[in-house]
């Protein structure tokens, strides 16, 4: 349970800092050689051994451990690394540790919620039922259905939270990306499902704006400088600090983190229509766990989609790890700048980006 306090914390921290402040790249230390366990990361496929401070190679699924940090992103179970933290309520599991949440525990070979415990989040209840305000898990809603108690996670899971029209007062469960420009939609953020599962049409550039109607998506242009997220125009655009920013935050630019195309929107359809037929959770956090029913049923789906965004921390090692096709995106040198862009990780959280790798086997 302390485990999980922690992580809830750490991920807490990891969000208010992606969100407000501009991210610098770790520094990435090959197998082999000497790390910092509170400043610095290895390179895929390697952990900084806290005792000899050297980046030592990952155990593989099957191998013998004492400790998380030994197994990369999968979990140490009964000192055997093994894919844990995957099973949603009333999926199977063999171990506790196999269960999503900690309010979950293995009850003859279902992850169930304790009795006597009420749900904490949706995932608690499983793929066909939401937690609802009262703490108690309901049936989700099918098309057309209500979803004001908890918006998106009490509509089906390849389904959004949003008006049936420009005349609808009261929010319905419909079909992401249906939305045009200018129709009504919900601005509502959902950090745990894929990136932008939204009601506008990601495939023609579209968002719903602060005011709820859909507006074409401006990234900013190119090399954009900037010293916190708010100096960028895209939606979806992160500041990227430059080397050598740490002490005053400034010298940023700004990157898009999520691709609004065509092929993407494509993409994240399938993949939302292939978890639904299999009955797997819609949560990003769990479609790089090579353990969970989304990687195993949906791979090619899970794989492609991680090359619609910008993967950073957890993501990042776990899609490196899961998806051989999945390869880190290069961005431009920016004139007067010196460094290429490259994957990031929030400043805030380098000290803390090992312990989540140590303690987190899942990525919502």
């Amino acid at each position: 349970m302390k485990l999980y306090i922690s992580l809830f914390i750490l991920l807490s921290l990891f969000t208010l800092s992606f969100a407000n402040q501009c991210s610098i790249n770790a520094n990435l230390v090959d197998t082999g050689n000497r790390c910092n366990p509170s400043s610095e990361v290895c390179n895929t496929g390697a952990y900084c051994n806290q005792i000899e401070q050297k980046c030592t190679a990952i155990t593989a699924q099957g191998g013998a451990c004492t400790s998380a940090s030994q197994c990369g992103t999968l979990a140490c179970i009964n000192n055997i690394c093994y894919p844990g933290n995957y099973a949603v309520g009333n999926q199977t599991c063999k171990y506790n540790q196999d269960c999503f949440n900690p309010t979950l525990t293995c009850q003859n070979g279902l992850c169930k919620i304790a009795p006597g415990q009420k749900c904490t989040n949706s995932p608690d209840c499983g793929v066909t039922q939401y937690c609802a305000s009262s703490g108690l898990c309901e049936n989700v809603s099918n098309e057309g259905g209500s979803c004001a108690d908890k918006q998106r996670y009490q509509c089906r899971s390849d389904l959004v939270c949003t008006y049936a029209d420009d005349s609808a007062k009261e929010l319905t469960c419909q079909k992401p990306y249906t939305k045009q420009l200018n129709n009504k939609c919900n601005g509502q953020q959902d950090n745990e499902r894929i990136p932008f599962f939204i009601d506008c049409d990601i495939g023609k550039n579209l968002i719903c704006s602060s005011q709820g109607s859909c507006i074409e998506n401006t990234p900013s242009a190119e090399c954009t400088k900037c010293s916190t997220v708010s100096d960028c125009k895209g939606l979806s655009d992160t500041c990227l600090c430059e080397q050598g920013s740490l002490n005053n935050n400034t010298g940023g630019v700004c990157v898009a983190d999520v691709k609004y195309t065509p092929q993407c929107k494509d993409t994240f359809t399938k993949l939302i229509s292939c978890c639904q037929t299999n009955g797997c959770a819609m949560n990003q956090r769990m479609l790089f766990n090579t353990g969970g029913c989304a990687f195993n049923k949906c791979k090619e789906y899970v794989c492609q989609m991680s090359d619609c965004f910008r993967a950073t921390g957890y993501s990042l090692v776990a899609a490196e790890s899961a998806c051989a096709s999945y390869s880190s995106p290069v961005y431009a040198t920016c004139p007067n700048s010196s460094f290429t862009l490259k994957p990031s990780l929030p400043h805030f959280t380098i000290s803390l980006l090992l312990a989540l790798v140590f303690i987190f086997a899942l990525l919502y």
